[in-house]
């Protein structure tokens, strides 16, 4: 893994090829003392675990994907869960067949490279457990808006 300062608070990450994506990220954030902050990304992956929300069941269910496939779009954000910069990512991947899959990332291997942009934030956001609605949601305790009124 390689990181470039490419501006004040802008990381360019090349993640390289056998490198786990989520835990090389979450390893960049916390050693650039990143609190919060969003992240993109596109590359070529070999191995990918996603997952999708059952809201009737509050619980993820996950599916693996192995073999080659094209990290057409990443996005996801940073936050602190228990002290430590914790990645919420979601994902689009192709196959050969240019079918397409995405979901919430879990974990992926990188087949060829990765490339991702991580923009840090100024401000601490915080993720706490939700059981009602089953993830660690954002929490924010004032809204930067003022309430809308009528």
């Amino acid at each position: 893994m390689r990181v470039l300062r490419a501006g004040e608070k802008l990381f360019m990450v090349r993640v390289d090829r056998g490198e786990e994506v989520v835990a090389a990220l979450q390893a960049v954030a916390l050693s650039l003392g990143i609190k919060s902050g969003a992240v993109t990304g596109i590359g070529g992956l070999r191995e990918a675990r996603l997952a999708f929300l059952d809201t009737k069941t509050r619980q993820y269910q996950t599916r693996d994907f192995a073999g080659d496939y094209e990290l057409i779009s990443l996005t996801g954000n940073f936050a602190l869960f228990e002290g430590r910069p914790f990645l919420h990512a979601h994902v689009v991947l192709s196959d050969a067949e240019f079918r397409c899959v995405a979901g919430h990332l879990v974990s992926a291997v990188v087949g060829v490279t990765g490339e991702f942009a991580l923009r840090a934030g100024d401000a601490p956001l915080e993720r706490r457990q939700n059981d009602d609605l089953g993830i660690k949601e954002q929490y924010i305790p004032r809204s930067f808006l003022p309430p809308e009124e009528g």
